[in-house]
């Protein structure tokens, strides 16, 4: 993640391969260009994981993680803080 940037977008999702990836490109073209997106996967058990790690190869900001088992909340409060 890049400290300087101004803007965050946080999308947790949960077994969203038949939306994400129209939603990933909705997001991004209404992006300003220092602002980021963070998708967090909770426990999908299709594709989206895949999809969304294919976006954050192609776009340098866009950050994928996994909720370890502590709550979407709880890893969005992880997450971000991690970048202070």
């Amino acid at each position: 993640m890049d400290k300087s940037c101004t803007l965050s977008v946080i999308v947790p999702f949960h077994n969203a391969d038949s939306t994400i990836e129209e939603c990933i490109y909705s997001i991004i073209k209404q992006m300003p260009s220092c602002s980021e997106l963070i998708l967090i996967d909770d426990h999908s058990s299709d594709n989206s994981w895949k999809i969304c790690q294919t976006f954050s190869k192609r776009y340098a900001r866009i950050f994928v993680y996994q909720n370890e088992g502590i709550g979407v909340l709880d890893c969005i409060i992880k997450v971000t803080t991690q970048k202070m």
